[in-house]
């Protein structure tokens, strides 16, 4: 993969973008959870890629604040009508 991305790749400064909004969007209850972890892993692998990683910090933030959507949803309480998808 790094080789295809080193000889291919041109990944633009809208796309480092692109992908920080995809990575922050919020959370869709009716959707099984695993599609989110999934969009989180590929925005993660997709901005080691372009040289413009998230932190750990940033990465472990989003999985607790989705988690904790996912536990008011099944509880059907109030997250606080906070937006908690963005880090």
């Amino acid at each position: 993969m790094d080789h295809l991305l080193n000889r291919y790749g041109n990944i633009l400064p809208s796309d480092i973008m692109e992908n920080k909004i995809t990575m922050d969007e919020p959370l869709d209850a009716a959707l099984p959870i695993n599609l989110y972890f999934k969009r989180i892993d590929e925005c993660v692998q997709f901005a080691t890629n372009a040289e413009n990683p998230f932190t750990p910090l940033q990465i472990c933030k989003l999985h607790i604040m989705l988690l904790h959507l996912v536990v008011c949803t099944l509880l059907h309480v109030s997250c606080g009508g906070k937006n908690l998808a963005g880090v």
